[in-house]
């Protein structure tokens, strides 16, 4: 949570781009919260793909705001799984604070 809410400093610049730190991080907290819904290995080796396809390939195209908006949502509805309804309001509260 403390890369994410650090990268948020970098959007206050135009045209910035993702540093890789919080590329590799977003790969560690997508991992743990959204592809672990998924039994089958073949749709976790097809969506693996598609991140790495969307990260690494078409990085000069998305900036920081999207890779946040995606990241936020998969952490998102992870650890909502995971926590009581008194987390609950404080994930929310600070998912909406966070834009």
């Amino acid at each position: 949570l403390l890369i994410l809410i650090s990268t948020r400093f970098f959007l206050h610049f135009k045209n910035v781009f993702c540093p890789p730190i919080y590329i590799f991080s977003s790969f560690f907290f997508i991992n743990i919260s959204f592809l672990k819904f998924f039994a089958n290995k073949k749709i976790q080796f097809y969506l693996f793909l598609s991140l790495i396809y969307l990260y690494f390939i078409r990085l000069n195209i998305i900036n920081c705001n999207i890779i946040i908006f995606i990241q936020f949502f998969y952490l998102k509805s992870g650890l909502m799984s995971i926590f009581s309804l008194s987390s609950r309001f404080f994930f929310k509260k600070f998912y909406f604070l966070s834009f």
